[in-house]
């Protein structure tokens, strides 16, 4: 399992622990600018897709619900830049993360 995805299912399973969601953060945000832009939301979007799918008998192709890996992307990414300036910041992250955990 990938860094990066196992810091997602650390954290999917505890969003309210602000230390995990600070290295799942910085796991994401690979040129260490403090935002998530687009392609590092796809690394994002690829992993969450890994994680539902190998834990439930929920298929990619039936959690995509017929939209492409691009279009579930951008509306994840759309999701999480609650202000619209096409970057997520660590907020925004944090309450993406505390909002599809549990």
């Amino acid at each position: 399992m990938g860094n990066t995805k196992a810091k997602l299912m650390e954290v999917l399973s505890d969003a309210q622990n602000d230390d995990k969601v600070q290295k799942a953060f910085a796991a994401y945000d690979k040129d260490g600018d403090g935002t998530i832009d687009r392609g590092e939301a796809k690394k994002f979007a690829e992993d969450l897709i890994k994680i539902v799918t190998d834990n439930s008998p929920i298929s990619k192709k039936q959690l995509l619900r017929g939209v492409s890996m691009k279009e579930y992307v951008n509306a994840n990414f759309m999701l999480m830049d609650k202000d619209g300036n096409g970057s997520v910041s660590y907020d925004e992250f944090k309450e993406f993360l505390q909002s599809h955990s549990g």
